[in-house]
């Protein structure tokens, strides 16, 4: 898209409400949601990042579609927000690889347009877009267009009881904190093992791990790190594997004093105790 102009008229506060829906107990207006624009117009996206994050969404921008794609495997947005028109990979494409992509299916993905033919957004729709909308447009409409798609969205993950469908979002954690484990499983005895390597070996930013790590586990990066072994650390004790200076020295611990520590600190209780 090539047009600085995107709203009519100015957003006010009063215009826009809490994107919140309670059903069985579920409240949305408690979740953080991540919302990727797609939009090749520097000064759109950077304006549509700034309103999204002011009320209240995490919002990540990408220049072009290829960019999209990647940060949708990286950061995992609840909704896309993509322009049509842009150099390289286009909104076209862009939205046909999403929907190749398993777990993909339910992703809310909304198109900006300047084209207002039919056959443009019948194209768009058949390839699985989930709503248009047509520049110039009153940025609360995009707000109430993100605001039930997104309630829609928790809505279809919500089992009868506000219990979650094994939908793709517990895929996504699952296999995050599987492969997460099986990094930190493989290198646990480097007293080393940094934050910042791990996320380097799962290919993600240092902020997109945290963010993720935080998200699906509710602890710090540095919490789960240190937990993560602590926990591996009892089953070795519990298992006889050795002395608590070899199984200290095995779960990445440099000083047996500050792993007796940590241990009684987590557990409540010496490691000597945990012995079979």
């Amino acid at each position: 898209m090539h047009s600085s102009k995107i709203f009519h008229g100015s957003v006010s506060n009063a215009d826009l409400y809490p994107i919140r829906v309670i059903n069985n107990g579920f409240e949305v207006g408690n979740m953080k949601f991540t919302i990727l624009t797609v939009e090749d117009d520097v000064a759109i996206g950077e304006t549509l990042t700034v309103l999204l994050e002011k009320y209240g969404f995490d919002s990540i921008l990408a220049k072009d579609g290829s960019e999209g794609l990647s940060m949708i495997d990286a950061e995992k947005p609840d909704l896309v927000i993509t322009d049509v028109m842009m150099g390289g990979m286009n909104g076209f494409e862009l939205l046909a690889e999403i929907r190749r992509r398993p777990g993909m299916e339910l992703l809310p993905v909304i198109m900006l347009t300047a084209k207002i033919d039919l056959r443009s957004r019948l194209h768009g729709l058949e390839l699985g877009a989930d709503d248009y909308l047509t520049k110039p447009f009153e940025f609360q409409e995009l707000y109430l267009k993100i605001s039930n798609l997104l309630n829609t969205r928790i809505k279809m993950l919500q089992g009868p009881e506000g219990i979650r469908h094994k939908g793709f979002e517990k895929s996504e954690k699952e296999a995050f904190l599987n492969k997460l484990e099986s990094i930190v499983d493989e290198r646990m005895e480097a007293q080393d093992l940094k934050i910042n390597v791990i996320a380097e070996l799962l290919n993600m930013s240092l902020s997109t791990f945290q963010r993720k790590i935080k998200k699906f586990t509710g602890k710090s990066a540095v919490s789960w790190l240190n937990d993560y072994k602590l926990t591996r650390a009892r089953k070795l004790i519990r298992l006889g594997y050795g002395t608590l200076s070899e199984i200290a020295t095995k779960c990445g611990f440099k000083s047996l004093s500050y792993f007796s520590t940590s241990y009684k600190q987590f557990f409540g209780r010496n490691p000597s105790s945990d012995y079979p």
